[in-house]
């Protein structure tokens, strides 16, 4: 068996609903098309989430084929760490049942004997552990979100060293929502030295709107500027 897996991700950290702009779900699909996947971490605190807000983050996360979690700003740095890990097993999952359709004619590993099952879970953990992830963090910086920077500033910190502790290499870029001259602001450009995201999170400044969906459209421009590999997919390939 070969594995060359590699994944582009955006996680996007917001506490409110989009209201401007290209709609954030649009948005998220246009990424997924571009082999981007979309995950959303909501933030329920003193925020404008609301249902509305609730659903289309739910919305986003669907549409560009990621994972969403709704939690409180306490649990913002595990939540970070899960979600990465999770959509990135989620992918993986996928894309073996689709293997074990076309071989056996059954989509689902749990369908597999135990035996068998038991060695397809092992594969699955070894992409995981060993793919490379290109991962690009967009926080929300509307003016609700102040009071809740410094456990921001904290669960990216925690997300650096997870990311750092992985076998499989690792890119990382930082961005907020709005900018003054476009709709997204890289603040660390693509990077695996981590020590300089603790330089400039502290320095964020929340202001303006909520322009989630034109933002998302920017994040997809700016995977484009990744140094080109050999191969750029979300599972390079995968060969039984």
């Amino acid at each position: 068996m070969q594995k060359k897996v590699s994944f582009k991700q955006i996680t996007l950290i917001t506490d409110g609903q989009s209201n401007m702009g290209l709609s954030p779900v649009l948005a998220a699909k246009k990424a997924r098309d571009h082999n981007i996947i979309v995950n959303v971490i909501g933030i329920t605190d003193e925020g404008a989430l609301g249902l509305n807000g609730s659903e289309e983050i739910r919305g986003i996360a669907t549409a560009g084929g990621g994972l969403s979690q709704i939690v409180s700003i306490e649990h913002i740095a595990k939540t970070v760490q899960y979600v990465t890990q999770q959509s990135m097993n989620k992918t993986i999952q996928q894309v073996i049942n689709r293997q074990l359709k076309q071989i056996l004619g059954q989509g689902d590993i749990y369908q597999l004997p135990p035996e068998e099952r038991i060695k397809v879970v092992e594969v699955m953990d070894h992409m995981s552990e060993h793919s490379h992830l290109d991962i690009l963090l967009i926080v929300d910086m509307s003016a609700s979100m102040r009071s809740k920077l410094k456990k921001i500033e904290e669960a990216l910190f925690d997300f650096q060293l997870s990311v750092r502790s992985r076998a499989g290499s690792n890119q990382i870029a930082i961005a907020t929502y709005p900018s003054k001259e476009n709709h997204l602001e890289i603040k660390i450009p693509w990077t695996r030295e981590y020590f300089k995201m603790d330089m400039m999170i502290s320095q964020f400044i929340p202001n303006g709107n909520t322009p989630t969906g034109p933002a998302i459209e920017e994040a997809i421009e700016y995977f484009s500027m990744i140094n080109t590999r050999e191969k750029n997919g979300i599972l390079d390939e995968y060969l039984i």
